[in-house]
């Protein structure tokens, strides 16, 4: 979660619409569905949250800006989530579970490490 909250920069600016939409969009249509039907929307907040999605256009998922925009939606919804207490524990992180495989291979046969990182800068001559 750590590298999650690092990516986040808060120095863009979202309307409530263009918040939900993002997190929507993120949600996928059935779980979608369901949220605005239990939320009980107001004709003018549907609107103004079509027209956000509207507005955003087809989701590139190469454009720096627009995961930025998704990465700082997400980080809001699990920020509220730790702070109501709701959200579950975090899963080991990948890489850091990774890292922790190579320093146990470290330990274990220091060689193998050695010999890879003496080919890889081999490569380089």
């Amino acid at each position: 979660m750590e590298n999650f909250i690092a990516t986040a920069e808060a120095d863009i600016k979202l309307t409530g619409a263009e918040k939900t939409a993002i997190l929507l969009g993120e949600l996928g249509m059935a779980l979608s569905d369901d949220i605005i039907e239990r939320v009980g929307l107001s004709e003018r907040e549907k609107k103004a949250i079509n027209a956000a999605f509207k507005k955003f256009g087809k989701y590139n998922p190469h454009s720096r800006f627009e995961a930025l925009r998704e990465v700082q939606v997400l980080q809001e919804v699990m920020n509220y989530g730790d702070y109501k207490g709701i959200l579950p524990p975090p899963k080991p992180d990948f890489y850091q579970q990774k890292q922790n495989e190579v320093l146990g291979m470290m330990k274990n046969n220091p060689d193998t490490v050695v010999n890879l990182l003496k080919t890889w800068l081999g490569d380089d001559d």
